[in-house]
């Protein structure tokens, strides 16, 4: 059997990050052909460095194996074009279906002629995963760098009777049964709920943002808020624990709880969509406890690199050519590296402030970490979003917690429902009244500025020098900071920490 260490590990997955990051910038210069040349450079390197010694020469080979693996995985992702430029009809079996606006839809569409599906974007309908259909419309080919990764081509329907549904359900019954249950809980919260509350609660807990105001989208994104309406790590978090504490209510023993939490976990990223911001944050709590059923203690930034190369081979695209992954995994990050460091700078009078401090810290970090993201993709960055986000992260929790059992109870005993409805709604209400004060701030935010990717990425590289310094200077070295352990996996699943 063998045996890889912590290091080898991290320089295969770096290696690999490495390489489909070269691949996604060869692709997005139209120079994706020259792909080998990098390769056989990287090769050389590594064979032509003889003072080396044997175990920096073996990293390197490690690392740049990954690299070229990653590359190669890269190019197997990339689609071959298809020849839809005759076709103002499409059939194929439904893959997605996502409501992005009030009265409109995003279906994605599998058909026999394209490896990847195609992107419909029509009036809201009632659609299903796994329906056959037939679309009437004129398939547009894709031109952005990530559409032509992941979709066919484009086409918009104007009008709903050009969609027909030729057979219903002709997918897996597992994920129909898990739609049909979404659907359900969605019909529940908006017959309970009041318009604004619906919305935050069909966002932030079923993942249907289709009922989300423009304008209560843009206060979110204006306080630096918008990561809350988002299914997100944080979220994932929240519902791990949540789940281990009901199993473990049950009369099961607690292998079999953790077993079923990651079960559950599955079924709820699966009925939410399996967005990227979900799936991340479940592979985390599942990799936390994954690793305390092994009997090991996780460190998080090790984690999070394990999963950040695992979504990254298994969807290439989205290292980068994916806006949310990129926030999510940069916001992760801050809150890992920068926690610590701002909650030294930061004076607290005493041990009852170290709640504050710590929130302060983290809303700091995130803000920190996300801003040059935000300024290249949007020209916009909160100026108020620390501040912000302390009441708001003190409520989500609570919202959570009050929604997910209001949502049960709806399920299981309708009668109730408008009983269990009164604290969700008043929890949600609270948390857009919050936001639409800040956002009502004259400075709440600095909008009209644009970067260059170049800018955005020496931003990064600066960002990271300061941290590295900071940390040197404070006694934390984060260069290796895969030989700390950390008391995530014990907090989550309440196991006990054993220092190695």
């Amino acid at each position: 059997m063998v045996h890889l260490q912590t290091p080898t590990v991290l320089r295969a997955c770096l290696g690999c990050l490495g390489g489909i990051a070269c691949a996604s910038w060869l692709f997005a210069i139209d120079a994706l052909p020259m792909w080998w040349t990098v390769v056989v450079v990287s090769v050389l390197v590594v064979g032509c460095v003889r003072q080396w010694s044997p175990v920096a020469w073996r990293s390197g080979a490690v690392a740049v194996i990954a690299f070229a693996l990653g590359m190669l995985r890269f190019l197997g992702a990339v689609p071959p074009p298809a020849d839809f430029a005759s076709s103002t009809e499409i059939s194929g079996r439904i893959t997605r279906v996502e409501s992005i606006a009030k009265g409109r839809m995003r279906v994605m569409v599998r058909t026999a002629e394209a490896r990847v599906p195609v992107v419909v974007f029509a009036p809201q309908v009632v659609l299903r995963y796994g329906d056959i259909v037939r679309i009437r419309c004129v398939l547009a080919q894709s031109h952005a760098s990530r559409e032509r990764l992941t979709s066919a081509g484009t086409c918009a329907v104007r009008s709903p009777d050009a969609v027909r549904v030729l057979a219903h359900g002709a997918g897996s019954p597992t994920l129909r049964l898990l739609d049909e249950v979404h659907a359900h809980l969605v019909a529940t919260a908006g017959a309970s709920l009041s318009p604004r509350a619906y919305a935050v609660v069909a966002s932030a807990v079923l993942g249907d943002r289709g009922a989300l105001p423009d304008e209560l989208r843009d206060a979110f994104r204006k306080t630096g808020t918008i990561h809350a309406l988002v299914i997100s790590g944080g979220h994932m978090t929240i519902i791990g624990m949540l789940l281990l504490i009901a199993f473990r209510v049950l009369p099961v023993t607690h292998r079999a709880a953790r077993w079923s939490t990651l079960v559950a976990l599955g079924s709820f990223v699966a009925m939410t969509g399996f967005t990227p911001s979900a799936v991340r944050g479940a592979l985390m709590v599942a990799a936390f406890i994954a690793v305390e059923l092994l009997g090991r203690v996780a460190s998080r930034l090790r984690v999070l690199v394990l999963v950040a190369t695992t979504m990254v081979v298994v969807h290439p695209h989205v290292l980068a050519f994916d806006l949310g992954f990129q926030l999510s995994f940069a916001a992760v990050a801050g809150i890992v590296l920068m926690t610590p460091l701002l909650e030294r700078a930061i004076p607290r009078a005493s041990a009852r402030t170290r709640e504050i401090t710590s929130g302060v810290a983290t809303s700091l970090a995130a803000t920190i970490a996300t801003a040059p993201l935000l300024f290249g993709a949007f020209g916009t960055i909160s100026l108020i979003g620390v501040l912000a986000n302390i009441p708001v992260l003190l409520l989500l929790p609570a919202l959570l917690i009050a929604a997910f059992a209001f949502l049960l109870i709806g399920a299981l005993l309708p009668s109730l429902a408008p009983l269990a409805a009164w604290p969700v709604d008043v929890l949600a209400r609270s948390v857009v009244w919050l936001v639409e004060r800040a956002a009502a701030v004259p400075w709440a935010s600095v909008d009209g500025v644009t970067l260059d990717w170049w800018f955005t990425l020496a931003l990064y590289v600066a960002l990271t020098f300061v941290v590295l310094r900071a940390a040197s200077r404070c006694g934390m070295p984060l260069l290796s900071p895969f030989r700390h352990l950390s008391t995530d996996a014990a907090l989550l699943t309440g196991g006990t920490l054993e220092r190695r």
